[in-house]
Protein backbone atom coordinates (compact mmCIF):
# COMPACT_ATOMS: atom_id res chain seq x y z
CA UNK A 1 0.00 0.00 0.00
CA UNK A 2 2.54 2.40 1.00
CA UNK A 3 4.57 1.44 -2.77
CA UNK A 4 1.61 2.45 -4.40
CA UNK A 5 0.42 5.86 -2.48
CA UNK A 6 4.60 6.74 -2.94
CA UNK A 7 4.15 6.17 -6.59
CA UNK A 8 1.11 8.00 -7.00
CA UNK A 9 2.82 11.45 -5.34
CA UNK A 10 5.67 10.93 -7.47
CA UNK A 11 3.49 11.04 -10.45
CA UNK A 12 1.64 14.32 -9.22
CA UNK A 13 4.86 15.09 -8.52
CA UNK A 14 6.41 15.05 -11.39
CA UNK A 15 3.46 15.35 -14.16
CA UNK A 16 1.18 18.31 -12.03
CA UNK A 17 -1.58 15.82 -12.75
CA UNK A 18 -3.76 13.94 -10.43
CA UNK A 19 -6.76 11.68 -11.67
CA UNK A 20 -9.54 13.72 -13.29
CA UNK A 21 -12.43 14.35 -10.82
CA UNK A 22 -15.28 16.16 -11.66
CA UNK A 23 -14.43 18.84 -9.71
CA UNK A 24 -11.65 19.83 -11.86
CA UNK A 25 -13.03 19.38 -14.98
CA UNK A 26 -13.99 22.66 -16.66
CA UNK A 27 -17.47 22.00 -19.37
CA UNK A 28 -18.63 24.25 -21.79
CA UNK A 29 -21.98 23.49 -23.55
CA UNK A 30 -22.09 25.08 -27.34
CA UNK A 31 -24.67 25.81 -28.97
CA UNK A 32 -23.82 26.11 -33.05
CA UNK A 33 -19.99 25.22 -32.76
CA UNK A 34 -19.59 23.59 -36.25
CA UNK A 35 -19.07 26.69 -38.73
CA UNK A 36 -17.06 29.39 -39.01
CA UNK A 37 -16.52 31.46 -36.03
CA UNK A 38 -17.75 28.35 -33.82
CA UNK A 39 -15.38 25.54 -34.78
CA UNK A 40 -12.81 28.01 -34.47
CA UNK A 41 -13.59 28.86 -30.43
CA UNK A 42 -14.48 24.91 -29.82
CA UNK A 43 -10.79 24.20 -30.94
CA UNK A 44 -9.22 26.83 -29.02
CA UNK A 45 -11.27 25.74 -26.25
CA UNK A 46 -10.48 22.17 -26.42
CA UNK A 47 -6.77 22.97 -26.72
CA UNK A 48 -7.04 24.24 -23.66
CA UNK A 49 -8.49 21.22 -22.09
CA UNK A 50 -12.17 21.75 -21.43
CA UNK A 51 -14.67 19.49 -21.75
CA UNK A 52 -17.22 20.32 -24.76
CA UNK A 53 -20.42 19.49 -25.70
CA UNK A 54 -21.73 20.58 -28.71
CA UNK A 55 -25.55 21.04 -30.21
CA UNK A 56 -26.54 21.45 -33.57
CA UNK A 57 -28.45 19.89 -37.18
CA UNK A 58 -25.08 17.85 -37.64
CA UNK A 59 -23.98 20.37 -40.92
CA UNK A 60 -20.35 19.98 -40.86
CA UNK A 61 -18.85 22.78 -42.40
CA UNK A 62 -15.03 22.93 -44.24
CA UNK A 63 -13.33 20.48 -41.67
CA UNK A 64 -15.08 20.62 -38.82
CA UNK A 65 -16.45 16.63 -39.35
CA UNK A 66 -12.52 15.81 -38.75
CA UNK A 67 -11.33 18.52 -37.00
CA UNK A 68 -13.97 18.94 -34.25
CA UNK A 69 -16.52 16.32 -34.28
CA UNK A 70 -14.22 13.49 -33.06
CA UNK A 71 -12.84 15.58 -30.52
CA UNK A 72 -16.77 16.77 -28.28
CA UNK A 73 -19.40 15.10 -27.57
CA UNK A 74 -22.17 15.76 -29.97
CA UNK A 75 -25.89 15.92 -29.66
CA UNK A 76 -27.34 16.65 -32.96
CA UNK A 77 -30.50 19.27 -32.55
CA UNK A 78 -32.55 21.92 -33.76
CA UNK A 79 -33.85 24.29 -31.87
CA UNK A 80 -36.38 25.63 -34.11
CA UNK A 81 -38.21 24.15 -31.52
CA UNK A 82 -38.49 23.56 -27.91
CA UNK A 83 -35.73 21.39 -26.28
CA UNK A 84 -37.57 19.51 -24.60
CA UNK A 85 -39.57 17.83 -27.26
CA UNK A 86 -36.87 18.04 -30.26
CA UNK A 87 -33.88 17.84 -28.55
CA UNK A 88 -34.42 14.65 -25.64
CA UNK A 89 -31.14 13.02 -25.62
CA UNK A 90 -29.27 16.44 -25.07
CA UNK A 91 -32.17 17.19 -22.22
CA UNK A 92 -31.00 14.24 -20.52
CA UNK A 93 -27.57 14.94 -20.61
CA UNK A 94 -27.96 18.29 -19.53
CA UNK A 95 -29.93 17.45 -16.42
CA UNK A 96 -26.75 15.26 -14.98
CA UNK A 97 -24.18 18.12 -15.59
CA UNK A 98 -23.53 21.09 -14.17
CA UNK A 99 -21.67 23.53 -16.96
CA UNK A 100 -19.08 26.74 -16.23
CA UNK A 101 -20.55 28.21 -19.15
CA UNK A 102 -22.35 27.83 -21.76
CA UNK A 103 -21.84 29.62 -25.79
CA UNK A 104 -24.49 30.90 -27.60
CA UNK A 105 -23.86 30.81 -31.38
CA UNK A 106 -27.25 29.85 -33.18
CA UNK A 107 -29.67 31.54 -30.95
CA UNK A 108 -31.32 34.47 -33.60
CA UNK A 109 -35.29 34.49 -31.44
CA UNK A 110 -35.37 35.62 -27.75
CA UNK A 111 -37.87 32.58 -27.49
CA UNK A 112 -34.80 30.32 -28.53
CA UNK A 113 -32.79 31.64 -25.90
CA UNK A 114 -35.71 31.39 -23.27
CA UNK A 115 -36.35 27.50 -24.25
CA UNK A 116 -32.29 27.45 -23.73
CA UNK A 117 -32.94 29.18 -20.29
CA UNK A 118 -35.51 26.74 -19.31
CA UNK A 119 -33.44 23.27 -20.20
CA UNK A 120 -30.63 24.58 -18.50
CA UNK A 121 -32.60 25.52 -14.97
CA UNK A 122 -29.91 26.93 -13.56
CA UNK A 123 -27.21 24.35 -14.39
CA UNK A 124 -24.84 26.54 -16.13
CA UNK A 125 -22.57 29.27 -13.75
CA UNK A 126 -22.62 31.44 -17.29
CA UNK A 127 -24.62 32.18 -20.69
CA UNK A 128 -21.23 33.86 -23.07
CA UNK A 129 -24.37 34.98 -26.37
CA UNK A 130 -23.15 35.70 -29.45
CA UNK A 131 -24.82 39.03 -30.89
CA UNK A 132 -23.85 41.40 -33.80
CA UNK A 133 -23.57 45.43 -34.01
CA UNK A 134 -26.47 44.95 -36.30
CA UNK A 135 -28.12 45.81 -33.44
CA UNK A 136 -27.50 49.30 -33.06
CA UNK A 137 -28.82 50.08 -36.97
CA UNK A 138 -32.21 49.45 -34.91
CA UNK A 139 -31.52 51.53 -32.23
CA UNK A 140 -31.32 55.52 -31.00
CA UNK A 141 -27.98 57.25 -31.05
CA UNK A 142 -27.45 60.17 -29.54
CA UNK A 143 -23.54 61.80 -30.58
CA UNK A 144 -21.62 62.03 -32.83
CA UNK A 145 -19.05 59.89 -32.24
CA UNK A 146 -18.42 56.00 -32.21
CA UNK A 147 -20.87 53.65 -31.50
CA UNK A 148 -20.72 52.54 -27.92
CA UNK A 149 -22.20 49.59 -25.59
CA UNK A 150 -24.65 51.61 -24.03
CA UNK A 151 -26.09 52.73 -27.40
CA UNK A 152 -28.38 50.11 -27.46
CA UNK A 153 -31.99 51.71 -26.95
CA UNK A 154 -34.37 50.50 -29.86
CA UNK A 155 -36.04 53.23 -31.82
CA UNK A 156 -39.32 53.69 -30.23
CA UNK A 157 -41.19 52.60 -33.90
CA UNK A 158 -38.94 49.38 -34.49
CA UNK A 159 -40.73 45.64 -34.39
CA UNK A 160 -40.65 42.45 -36.14
CA UNK A 161 -40.41 43.12 -39.62
CA UNK A 162 -38.35 45.78 -39.72
CA UNK A 163 -35.73 46.04 -42.47
CA UNK A 164 -32.96 44.76 -40.58
CA UNK A 165 -35.08 42.26 -38.60
CA UNK A 166 -32.13 40.52 -37.85
CA UNK A 167 -30.73 42.95 -35.72
CA UNK A 168 -34.12 43.65 -34.22
CA UNK A 169 -34.29 40.12 -33.16
CA UNK A 170 -30.73 39.91 -32.01
CA UNK A 171 -31.53 43.06 -29.09
CA UNK A 172 -34.33 40.79 -28.26
CA UNK A 173 -32.35 38.26 -27.65
CA UNK A 174 -29.85 40.43 -25.49
CA UNK A 175 -33.04 41.59 -23.35
CA UNK A 176 -34.16 38.12 -22.39
CA UNK A 177 -30.87 37.43 -20.99
CA UNK A 178 -31.02 40.60 -19.29
CA UNK A 179 -34.12 39.78 -17.68
CA UNK A 180 -33.80 36.72 -16.90
CA UNK A 181 -30.20 38.19 -14.77
CA UNK A 182 -33.13 40.81 -13.14
CA UNK A 183 -35.29 37.52 -12.48
CA UNK A 184 -32.41 35.87 -10.45
CA UNK A 185 -30.82 33.66 -13.60
CA UNK A 186 -27.40 33.10 -14.26
CA UNK A 187 -24.57 35.30 -15.40
CA UNK A 188 -24.38 36.31 -18.75
CA UNK A 189 -21.90 38.25 -21.73
CA UNK A 190 -22.72 39.39 -24.47
CA UNK A 191 -20.22 39.82 -27.29
CA UNK A 192 -21.26 42.24 -30.72
CA UNK A 193 -19.69 41.43 -33.36
CA UNK A 194 -18.97 43.32 -36.64
CA UNK A 195 -18.24 41.51 -39.83
CA UNK A 196 -15.78 38.55 -39.09
CA UNK A 197 -12.83 37.82 -41.35
CA UNK A 198 -10.38 34.54 -41.38
CA UNK A 199 -9.81 31.03 -42.50
CA UNK A 200 -12.90 28.86 -42.97
CA UNK A 201 -15.48 31.76 -43.67
CA UNK A 202 -18.32 29.77 -45.12
CA UNK A 203 -19.77 33.12 -45.69
CA UNK A 204 -17.20 34.16 -48.49
CA UNK A 205 -18.32 37.81 -48.41
CA UNK A 206 -14.20 39.34 -48.27
CA UNK A 207 -13.03 36.05 -49.75
CA UNK A 208 -14.95 37.37 -52.95
CA UNK A 209 -13.82 40.69 -52.79
CA UNK A 210 -10.38 39.43 -52.31
CA UNK A 211 -10.52 37.50 -55.26
CA UNK A 212 -11.43 40.23 -57.38
CA UNK A 213 -9.10 42.42 -56.24
CA UNK A 214 -6.53 39.60 -56.52
CA UNK A 215 -7.85 39.07 -60.67
CA UNK A 216 -8.59 42.35 -61.86
CA UNK A 217 -5.46 43.01 -63.49
CA UNK A 218 -6.65 40.00 -65.65
CA UNK A 219 -10.29 40.39 -66.29
CA UNK A 220 -11.07 43.99 -66.10
CA UNK A 221 -14.25 43.57 -64.73
CA UNK A 222 -14.95 46.44 -62.08
CA UNK A 223 -15.63 45.59 -58.51
CA UNK A 224 -19.24 46.28 -57.47
CA UNK A 225 -19.97 48.40 -54.78
CA UNK A 226 -23.67 49.87 -53.70
CA UNK A 227 -23.37 53.51 -53.37
CA UNK A 228 -25.83 52.94 -49.90
CA UNK A 229 -22.73 51.25 -48.62
CA UNK A 230 -19.75 52.57 -49.96
CA UNK A 231 -18.82 55.42 -47.81
CA UNK A 232 -20.33 53.58 -44.36
CA UNK A 233 -17.77 53.25 -41.75
CA UNK A 234 -17.24 50.05 -40.02
CA UNK A 235 -14.64 47.87 -38.53
CA UNK A 236 -14.30 43.80 -38.93
CA UNK A 237 -13.18 41.24 -36.23
CA UNK A 238 -10.69 38.26 -36.84
CA UNK A 239 -12.30 34.59 -36.21
CA UNK A 240 -9.25 33.72 -33.82
CA UNK A 241 -9.58 37.33 -31.67
CA UNK A 242 -13.22 35.60 -31.05
CA UNK A 243 -12.36 32.82 -30.29
CA UNK A 244 -9.65 34.68 -27.55
CA UNK A 245 -12.27 36.62 -26.36
CA UNK A 246 -14.85 34.26 -26.07
CA UNK A 247 -12.37 31.68 -23.68
CA UNK A 248 -10.94 34.92 -21.77
CA UNK A 249 -14.53 35.40 -20.77
CA UNK A 250 -15.59 32.17 -19.79
CA UNK A 251 -11.66 31.48 -18.17
CA UNK A 252 -10.70 35.18 -16.41
CA UNK A 253 -12.59 37.90 -15.97
CA UNK A 254 -15.76 37.79 -13.46
CA UNK A 255 -16.00 41.91 -14.29
CA UNK A 256 -17.74 41.29 -17.55
CA UNK A 257 -20.46 39.57 -16.43
CA UNK A 258 -23.65 41.12 -16.98
CA UNK A 259 -22.26 43.59 -19.88
CA UNK A 260 -22.44 44.08 -23.63
CA UNK A 261 -19.37 44.16 -25.61
CA UNK A 262 -18.21 45.43 -29.10
CA UNK A 263 -15.76 43.19 -29.96
CA UNK A 264 -13.79 44.58 -33.01
CA UNK A 265 -10.94 46.19 -34.54
CA UNK A 266 -9.53 49.37 -33.71
CA UNK A 267 -9.40 51.02 -37.22
CA UNK A 268 -12.23 51.74 -38.92
CA UNK A 269 -12.61 52.08 -43.00
CA UNK A 270 -15.06 52.10 -45.64
CA UNK A 271 -15.62 50.11 -48.55
CA UNK A 272 -14.72 52.86 -51.28
CA UNK A 273 -11.17 53.73 -49.31
CA UNK A 274 -10.68 49.46 -48.90
CA UNK A 275 -11.11 49.02 -52.94
CA UNK A 276 -10.29 52.25 -54.31
CA UNK A 277 -6.95 53.79 -52.89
Amino acid sequence: MARVLLFYILVVLLTGKSHNTSSNIRRVLVFGGNGFMGAETVERLLDLGYDVTIANRGNWYWDSATRIRPRVRFFSCDRSSALKSNCKKLMRFIQKIEFDAVVDFSAYKAVTIRDSLEALNGRAKLYVFISTDSIYEVCEKSHNGSTVESDDQPISSVSAGTSNDYGYQKLLCERELKKQKQDGGIHYVILRLPDVIGPRDNTKRWWSYQLWLQIYPYVKIPIYVPNRVKDVSFSLAYVKDVARAVTYVIKHDNKLHGHAINLGFEQTFTLGSYFFH
